[in-house]
C-alpha cells in the first residue's frame, strides 16, 4: 500500500456506494443563486461579448465553491449498512485506522478533557482517547456500531444520533473528533456548525473526510460496464473549504492508495466497513457474477494489482 502526501508539513500540533446493486447519490439541483446568475449571463449576451465572458467566468467561480446542501442521503440505509458491518469492521478498516491516527495526532496535545467521538463506529478511537486520559462520548448514527462500542467498553458514555442534529447542549465538549464520517452527511456546513456549537470556546474540532476523486478507478471501470459509476459523489476540496469559511481553520489534502489482488477482494474491503448502501435496488441486466467478471475485465491494473485511491482531507477548526 502506498501513501502519498501532498502537503504533510501543513498539519498542526473518512466510502462509497459501490455494491453492484446500488446507485450513486443524486446531485443537488442548482441553487437559486446559480439560476439567477445563468439568467444574467443570457441577458448580458445581448449586450456585449466581453461582458458576457466576464459574467460567465464569475458564475463558474461561484459554482466551484458552492457546497451542495441538498444531496439526497438515505440515513436509515446508511445506519443499517454500518450496523451490519459492526462485526467485521475492525478487521477491514485499514484506511480508517491510518486516517484516525493522523487525526488523533493533530489534537492529542490539547488540554481539554471531554471528547465527542462523532461517528465512532466500533469505538476504536474512543478507546484511544480514553487511553490519553480523556472522558469520551461515543456518538454514532448506527445502533449496531454503538452497541459494539458499548460491549467493548470503549467510552464513558454512548449517544445515538445524527451529526447534523447532535443531541447535546451548546459548549458541552472540549474536543470534537470525527474520523471519516462527515462524508455521509447531507449538509456538510450544517454538520460542521453542529460540531462548532457543542464545542467550548478554546476547544478544537478535528475531522477527516473523503473528497472528489475518491474511488475513481472503480467508478471508471463501472462506467465501462454499464454506463454508471456506482460510487458516491464526494465534495471537492474547494467545497469543503467553503463549508469551513467563517471559522478559523486549516485543511490538509492527502492521497492514499490501496492495492488488491482482484476485484472481489477490493469490493469485500468496502463492504467489510459498511461502505455500501442501497438506493434504487438491483438493476436489470447482467447477473452479479457476470457483472463482477465484466468489472474485473474493465478495471485498469497496476503491475497486476487493482488500485483504489482515496482523496482525503484533514480539517482542524478552532473554537474561538
Amino acid at each position: 500500500m502506498a501513501l502519498v502526501t501532498e502537503n504533510p508539513r501543513a498539519f498542526v500540533a473518512q466510502h462509497t456506494d459501490v455494491d453492484p446493486q446500488t446507485e450513486s447519490l443524486d446531485k443537488a439541483a442548482p441553487t437559486d443563486k446559480t439560476v439567477v446568475a445563468r439568467k444574467a449571463v443570457a441577458v448580458e449576451k445581448t449586450v456585449a461579448v466581453e461582458k458576457t465572458v466576464a459574467v460567465e467566468k464569475t458564475v463558474a467561480v461561484e459554482k466551484t465553491v458552492t457546497v451542495e446542501k441538498t444531496v439526497t442521503v438515505d440515513k436509515t440505509a446508511i445506519a443499517a449498512a454500518f450496523s451490519r458491518a459492526a462485526g467485521s469492521y475492525d478487521t477491514a478498516a485499514d484506511l480508517q485506522r491510518k486516517t484516525g491516527e493522523t487525526l488523533l495526532g493533530l489534537g492529542q496535545q490539547h488540554a481539554g478533557v471531554s471528547v465527542l467521538d462523532a461517528g465512532c463506529g466500533t469505538g476504536h478511537f474512543s478507546r484511544r482517547w480514553r487511553e490519553l486520559g480523556k472522558r469520551v462520548i461515543a456518538f454514532d448514527l448506527a445502533a449496531g456500531m454503538l452497541d459494539h462500542a458499548r460491549q467493548q467498553q470503549a467510552a464513558d458514555d454512548y449517544l445515538l444520533g445524527d451529526i447534523e442534529h447532535i443531541p447535546l447542549p451548546d459548549h458541552a465538549i472540549d474536543i470534537c473528533f470525527s474520523n471519516l464520517a462527515v462524508q455521509w452527511c447531507a449538509d456538510l456546513p450544517a454538520a460542521l456548525a453542529e460540531l462548532y456549537r457543542v464545542t467550548r470556546r478554546g476547544g478544537i474540532i478535528l475531522f477527516s473526510t473523503l473528497a472528489a476523486g475518491s474511488l475513481d478507478e472503480l467508478g471508471q471501470a463501472w462506467q465501462q460496464v454499464d454506463g454508471r459509476r456506482h460510487v458516491n459523489d464526494f465534495l471537492s476540496l474547494q467545497q469543503i473549504g467553503a463549508a469551513c469559511q467563517g471559522y478559523r481553520h486549516q485543511l490538509t489534502p492527502q492521497r492514499y492508495q490501496q492495492q488488491f489482488p482482484d476485484v472481489i477482494a477490493l469490493m469485500r474491503s468496502l463492504q467489510g466497513v459498511g461502505a455500501t448502501h442501497l438506493h434504487q435496488g438491483r438493476e436489470a441486466g447482467l447477473s452479479g457474477r457476470q457483472r463482477l467478471v465484466a468489472l474485473q475485465q474493465a478495471y485498469t491494473t497496476q503491475a497486476g494489482q487493482y488500485p483504489l485511491s482515496y482523496h482525503l482531507v484533514y480539517g482542524v477548526i478552532y473554537r474561538d
